[in-house]
């Protein structure tokens, strides 16, 4: 099972009065994201949907995970299992004043960040709202699907590491600390490097303790996460979403992000889009790990519509265990006895492509004709009343409207 833990919402930046804060907030339920910002932030989210089995995220951002998508289709992600829940008993990081200094604190506990309280400011944000009453089933299935990590062993491992880290010196230029240092305690211009190396590491411990193959996280981090070069610190770090990106873009597919923000294609499309049986074999595909980028790019970009014979025998060699979940779930025994044959079967004559530009790019093209025919059928309707499919055209053609102006 292929997974991704997504972290990036730990470094966003928001403005209170004329000062700019950096991280969590730790006062309130969280800011409510901006157009722009929604944009920025779901857009992992989104594509992650169609490329991992598995999203997780951490406690501390739960909320912001409701406030991107909204309680409903947050409450559908979570009950259609694309969401994992970190929770590492209320861990956080902070800073304690040390004469004209700052100590870098690892708290756990603190019960702002625990699902209790979380769950009763989501009822106090959701006062008044119809949707209100999904806060507990979420709250309940998030409990249910969440798995424990010791946070305060992990935070005391990440502040050992980062005092590794302090003495390299490729690490403290490409994060722009002004001073040097050998150990937490760092002036006031360094804190928001030092909270942004403490970040990077808490997601490569985590991403390392739950055994999650990828992570998404900041782009700079990402950078960083390479100079670092600690053998313990494993695992892909987000290339599997900048390459999928740079596909749709130069596919010229579908934003699937902003026809999701913009309301075009809602939630159900691209959980549909994920559990098709050719989103499932596009993801046992794209996870082959003995691909490299040149080759899943090549591939993706070709105009071809079958998969090699070389291509299969890979696929064969690797991916029993995975293209077994996406045919109808079997005994033990039985599955036991799969070979080559079944592999054959499943993605002989299949092609990513399939995916990419029959399944994916035909509905999102069907779900966004719909949607402009819905805003042009109530446009027309303000202007001229109701329409019917026979009635004569506005447009005073003399035709019907079905078989002149209307959206097909």
């Amino acid at each position: 099972m292929n997974s991704i833990l997504i972290d990036n919402l730990n470094y966003r930046w928001r403005k209170k009065g004329n000062t700019y804060h950096f991280g969590s907030d730790w006062s309130n339920s969280g800011i409510p994201f901006n157009s722009d910002e929604r944009g920025f932030f779901i857009n992992p989210f989104i594509k992650s949907l169609l490329l991992f089995d598995k999203i997780y995220i951490k406690t501390q951002h739960l909320e912001e995970f409701i406030f991107l998508f909204g309680i409903k289709d947050a409450h559908k992600l979570f009950i259609t299992d694309n969401i994992v829940l970190i929770d590492d008993g209320g861990t956080r990081t902070a800073f304690l004043p040390h004469n004209d200094d700052y100590l870098l604190m690892n708290l756990s506990d603190v019960s702002k960040s625990q699902l209790d309280s979380i769950q009763e400011r989501l009822l106090d944000y959701y006062k008044g709202s119809a949707d209100r009453h999904l806060v507990k089933p979420l709250i309940f299935k998030a409990e249910k699907v969440k798995v424990d990590i010791d946070g305060d062993w992990i935070g005391h491992q990440c502040q050992e590491e980062v005092c590794l880290d302090l003495n390299n010196k490729n690490v403290t230029k490409y994060l722009n600390f002004r001073n040097s240092y050998d150990n937490v305690i760092v002036k006031p211009d360094d804190i928001v490097p030092l909270m942004r190396l403490q970040f990077a590491n808490k997601s490569l411990f985590y991403q390392n303790e739950l055994g999650i193959q990828n992570l998404s996280t900041e782009a700079s981090i990402q950078h960083l996460i390479n100079i670092k070069l600690n053998p313990v610190l494993t695992g892909k770090k987000g290339e599997a979403l900048e390459l999928f990106s740079k596909i749709i873009q130069d596919k010229q597919l579908p934003d699937l992000t902003r026809l999701y923000t913009n309301n075009i294609i809602d939630i159900d499309l691209i959980i549909s889009l994920k559990n098709d049986i050719s989103g499932k074999k596009f993801r046992a595909w794209f996870e082959d790990s003995d691909y490299d980028e040149k080759s899943v790019y090549k591939q993706l970009m070709s105009k071809s519509k079958n998969l090699s014979d070389y291509t299969v025998t890979r696929l064969i060699r690797w991916g029993v265990p995975n293209l077994i979940g996406i045919i109808e779930p079997i005994s033990g025994a039985i599955a036991s006895t799969i070979d080559s044959f079944v592999v054959d079967k499943i993605m002989k004559g299949w092609h990513p492509n399939f995916f990419l530009d029959d399944v994916l790019t035909k509905k999102i093209d069907q779900a966004t004709r719909e949607q402009r025919s819905l805003e042009e059928g109530k446009a027309l309707e303000k202007k001229f009343g109701k329409i019917g499919r026979n009635d004569p055209c506005p447009c005073k053609s003399g035709k019907k409207y079905k078989k002149c102006c209307m959206t097909k």
